[in-house]
C-alpha cells in the first residue's frame, strides 16, 4: 500500500513537471532574460531566448495573443534593430503592430525603418506617414497626457519618464514626412516638438531630474539637426 501511494505520487508529480507554463509568465521570463542579455551586448544569446518564447508561446492554445506574444515581436524587433537586420526588425514590427494595435512603439518603430532605412528596398513614404502619424496619435494618449497627470500631480521624474518617451515616437514622424518629400510639414512637426522640448527642459530644473534633463536635451539636440535637414529638402537616414 505504501509503495502504491509512493508511486501515485510521483506519477502526479511527474504530470505536474510536465504542465508547461502559462504562456505569460514564458513571456514574463524571456523579456527579463533577454534584457539582461541586451544589456551585456550579447545579441545573439538575446534572438535565441526570444525566438525560443514565441515559438513556445505560439503552440499554446489558450493564449491572447495581443498580450503574451505582442510584447515579444516587439522586444525582437529591437534586437534585429540593434543587430542591423533591418528587413526581419521590420516584420516584427509589424506582427506587434497587429497584436497590439493601440500600442505606439512598433508604429514608431516601424516608421523610422520606413522612412530612414539606409536599404532603398525598406523604404517608404507614404507608409512611413501611416505609421508616423499611428504613432504620434496614441503617444499623446499614451505618454503626452500621462506626463501632464503625473506633473498635475508633482510626480516630476515620472513626468520627465514619460516626456522622453513622448518626444522619441514623435521623431518618426518628422522623418516620414521627409521621406515621403512633404518638407514643409516636416519642418512644422519638428518646431512644434522643439518649441515644447525647450519649454520642458526649464521646468525640469531640479537636481534630482539631472539625467532626465540630459537625456531630453540630447533628444531637443536631435530633433533640431533633423530640422536642419528638412529645411534643405532633405530626408533623414539611418545610420
Amino acid at each position: 500500500m505504501y509503495k502504491t501511494i509512493l508511486t501515485l505520487l510521483a506519477t502526479v508529480a511527474l504530470a505536474v513537471s510536465a504542465i508547461p507554463a502559462p504562456a505569460d509568465e514564458v513571456t514574463d521570463a524571456a523579456l527579463a532574460e533577454s534584457d539582461t542579455l541586451l544589456a551585456k551586448g550579447d545579441l545573439k544569446g538575446c534572438l535565441a531566448v526570444l525566438d525560443k518564447a514565441i515559438e513556445t508561446v505560439t503552440t499554446d492554445k489558450k493564449v491572447r495573443l495581443d498580450r503574451e506574444v505582442g510584447p515579444l515581436y516587439l522586444a525582437r524587433g529591437l534586437t534585429r534593430e540593434k543587430a542591423l537586420k533591418w528587413a526581419e526588425a521590420l516584420a516584427d514590427f509589424r506582427k506587434a503592430i497587429e497584436l497590439l494595435p493601440d500600442d505606439p512603439d512598433p508604429y514608431y518603430h516601424a516608421a523610422m525603418i520606413a522612412a530612414t532605412s539606409a536599404d532603398a528596398k525598406l523604404r517608404n513614404g507614404k507608409l512611413a506617414v501611416m505609421y508616423g502619424e499611428k504613432a504620434a496619435g496614441l503617444a499623446e494618449k499614451r505618454y503626452g497626457a500621462a506626463a501632464k497627470a503625473a506633473f498635475d500631480s508633482f510626480q516630476l521624474v515620472e513626468a520627465a519618464d514619460l516626456l522622453i518617451k513622448y518626444m522619441q515616437v514623435r521623431e518618426s514622424l518628422g522623418a516620414a514626412y521627409a521621406e515621403d518629400g512633404q518638407f514643409k510639414k516636416a519642418v512644422e512637426h519638428q518646431l512644434k516638438s522643439i518649441d515644447a522640448a525647450k519649454v520642458w527642459v526649464s521646468v525640469f530644473n531640479s537636481d534630482a531630474l539631472l539625467k532626465q534633463r540630459q537625456r531630453i536635451t540630447e533628444l531637443l539636440e536631435g530633433a533640431e539637426e533633423q530640422l536642419k535637414l528638412y529645411r534643405e529638402s532633405k530626408p533623414l537616414r539611418s545610420r
